[in-house]
């Protein structure tokens, strides 16, 4: 529910990003800053600066260990332990489960936690 200038700055974004190219955009609703900023970090981090790699960084330890209403790290191990123990007669799921857990790993390595 953007108001009408959003809605045309959003536009004008994605095309920008349909030929390769990053544009700041000077939104009013500040929700979409934030959603921008996270787009850029996700799909474009070659285009962060320091500053702008050390907030994203940032961001996402605080959501793998922080507490809050998402899944974080431990949660999400302890989950996977759980069902892996509920699975044990099953090797499709236990395979998938080990999978998950791997991934887990993975992401821990990869942010340093």
């Amino acid at each position: 529910f953007l108001q009408d200038e959003d809605r045309s700055r959003c536009r004008s974004f994605h095309e920008e990003l349909e030929y390769g190219r990053w544009k700041d955009m000077d939104f009013v609703d500040p929700r979409l800053h934030a959603l921008a900023q996270r787009l850029k970090a996700r799909s474009f981090p070659q285009l962060l600066d320091e500053g702008e790699m050390y907030d994203w960084r940032s961001f996402v330890n605080q959501k793998l260990t922080g507490e809050g209403d998402w899944l974080n790290l431990d949660a999400y191990d302890h989950r996977l332990t759980q069902m892996a123990a509920e699975a044990v007669d099953n090797p499709a799921h236990l395979e998938i489960l080990h999978a998950l857990m791997a991934h887990g790993a993975d992401v821990r390595m990869r942010y340093g936690i």
